[in-house]
């Protein structure tokens, strides 16, 4: 299991509840993505071999990395805390967020076009993943009426929450109750 800051309540909090899948972990990734890079091991010789991490998603490609892994290798998981994931201000994720959303956006019409996990509805997490980007950056750059009623055409689930509070409320106490500000 891993650990990550929890911003609303400011404790510790475990990224997933139960045990971590093992083996071909694949369709279980792209229902519930739960990997954190500084938690995975590979051997050196795998490293130098191989040329891993595709350059172009340099935002993602861990995620990248970790499922186009899982289509061909099995993964073995330690059932205890190894590692502590802490957010903070200076998060290239957070500093570079329009880049992060264009990366997403362009790597996820990939997957869709390769069809590497069997179709879009496989798909559905990172679908949304992708939507709640998209928006999330229209929501930073400009606040306006446009951008209100895509939010309100949202569907209704817990990221329409955390965009309107974006919206809605400034950035300096918005980024306190949710992480993604």
């Amino acid at each position: 299991m891993k650990v990550t800051k929890n911003n609303f309540f400011r404790k510790k909090q475990l990224i997933t509840p139960g045990n971590l899948p093992e083996g071909y972990v694949t369709k279980d990734l792209l229902k519930s993505y739960n990997v954190g890079l500084l938690t995975i091991m590979l051997r050196k010789k795998f490293l130098n071999k191989n040329n891993v991490f595709k350059t172009q998603y340099n935002y993602l490609g861990d995620l990248d990395f970790v499922l186009r892994f899982s289509l061909k290798y099995k993964f073995a998981a330690v059932q205890e805390i190894i590692g502590i994931y802490r957010q903070h201000e200076n998060q290239m994720q957070k500093k570079h967020y329009k880049a992060k959303s264009v990366q997403f956006t362009k790597w996820y019409k990939e997957l869709i076009l390769k069809n590497m996990f069997g179709g879009k509805n496989n798909l559905r997490m990172f679908e949304e993943w992708e939507r709640f980007f998209s928006n999330l950056t229209l929501v930073k750059q400009k606040r306006s009426l446009s951008v209100l009623l895509k939010i309100i055409k949202y569907p209704n689930n817990f990221n329409k929450i955390k965009l309107l509070i974006i919206f809605f409320i400034p950035e300096f106490i918005s980024k306190k109750i949710i992480a993604e500000t």
